[in-house]
């Protein structure tokens, strides 16, 4: 999956390394519910798993966005706790290189995984859970056709208490 801006490629064992740095750098973590390191060895793990199943036997996928001007890999999106039955999955996405965002990356990546969601896996809805804080990322579900659909009181607990996080919804 391509465009002028990013490409979304299938995980690699050649991405262990940015993974690794990704997943236990603490500043995700406070998104990602992750609570403890991970290790090299269950990441090559889950590259493996990618490559034979698919994103209904793992009721996931990753994807790493790559930016095509520089060729390097600049973060990853996610579809996860797909539901076969329901034909909907969860987002998430990060750029993880700090100095390419708010370049138009994201927002590519994001366009290109819900065509990807719709035209290709069938699915009938995708859906964001969002610190209600996190502006950027607000403009960034709302920009790819998102709507906010309600508020989660006190639904992730940080280590400065607990937040409200905003729904978002993109129906195809």
């Amino acid at each position: 999956m391509k465009d002028s801006l990013v490409t979304l490629r299938a995980l690699e064992p050649d991405d262990v390394d940015y993974l690794y740095a990704w997943e236990n750098d603490p500043e995700i973590w406070r998104v990602s519910a992750t609570l403890a390191p991970f290790s090299r060895h269950s990441l090559l793990e889950y590259i493996a798993d990618s490559l034979t199943k698919d994103v209904f036997e793992m009721h996931q996928v990753r994807l790493i966005i790559v930016e095509n001007l520089s060729h390097k890999p600049v973060g990853a999106i996610d579809l996860y706790d797909v539901s076969v039955p329901d034909m909907r999955a969860s987002v998430g996405i990060s750029i993880n290189a700090v100095e390419r965002r708010r370049n138009g990356l994201a927002t590519s990546a994001l366009r290109l995984l819900s065509e990807y969601a719709f035209d290709i896996l069938g699915l009938h809805q995708l859906h964001a859970r969002i610190a209600v804080g996190n502006e950027a990322s607000r403009r960034l579900f709302a920009k790819c056709g998102f709507s906010e659909s309600g508020i989660l009181r006190q639904w992730h607990r940080t280590p400065d208490g607990w937040e409200d996080q905003v729904e978002m919804q993109l129906i195809n």
